[in-house]
């Protein structure tokens, strides 16, 4: 091996390291991740809704004594991560 293939060799180790290091990585990669991903990100929106919170309920007749109010199935759940916690949002199609 060359002395330059023994640079490169140890350059390519030690941006492996850089790269697999749970508290930073190198800031050329960072800046190339962060414009990919903000592109991608601006595509998607998150807002609250105007939808009535009753516009789902069901009526459910128990034999005729008395009827109650329940919430649908959704046609999805969304999942998302916050902190750490993994919330499921119900989700309805119009």
């Amino acid at each position: 091996m060359t002395p330059e293939e023994k640079l490169q060799l140890n350059e390519l180790i030690q941006w492996k390291k850089n790269m697999s290091a749970a508290f930073s990585i190198p800031l050329e990669n960072d800046q190339a991740l962060r414009h990919r991903l903000v592109s991608t990100l601006t595509t998607t929106t998150l807002k609250t809704s105007s939808k009535d919170v009753d516009s789902e309920d069901v009526s459910i007749n128990e034999a005729g004594s008395d009827t109650k109010i329940a919430l649908d199935d959704p046609d999805i759940f969304l999942q998302v991560e916050i902190g750490g916690t993994t919330y499921y949002i119900p989700a309805y199609t119009s």
